[in-house]
């Protein structure tokens, strides 16, 4: 267990787009999402992409460290599964799906969006694919 929490640590503290001060909130990420140019385009959804995208990223890249301390098994070669951190995407997930997934958290639980996006995100994934 504390290697999961080191590890969720690591994936939020490399996903946060500012200093850990300043860190966007759910609500500020939501509104993010939502923007919507005066042409009608609304850009806000690629931004959100991006953050769910650098903080998978950051997520494979802790896992890649776990196997390579032997935390995890060293023949694992998928690195969306961490059943450390208690979280297993499953093949074909797209970043799109996951952007949702969040923004779909963010609604579901409105008393959380106060807090930062970085733990915020990492609770919503282990919600969403936990490992079986």
């Amino acid at each position: 267990m504390k290697y999961a929490i080191m590890a969720l640590d690591l994936v939020c503290a490399l996903a946060s787009p500012k200093p850990a001060a300043t860190q966007t909130t759910g609500n500020e990420f939501l509104e993010l999402c939502d923007l919507v140019l005066p042409d009608g385009r609304k850009v806000g959804k690629n931004h959100c992409t991006m953050f769910v995208l650098g903080w998978r990223t950051a997520f494979r890249f802790a896992t890649n460290r776990m196997i390579n301390a032997k935390v995890l098994p060293s023949d694992q070669d998928d690195l969306n599964l961490n059943p450390i951190m208690g979280i297993c995407f499953h093949k074909g997930l797209t970043n799109a799906q996951l952007t949702d997934g969040f923004i779909k958290f963010l609604q579901d639980y409105p008393k959380h969006r106060h807090i930062p996006i970085g733990p915020l995100i990492g609770s919503a994934m282990i919600k969403a694919y936990p490992c079986r």
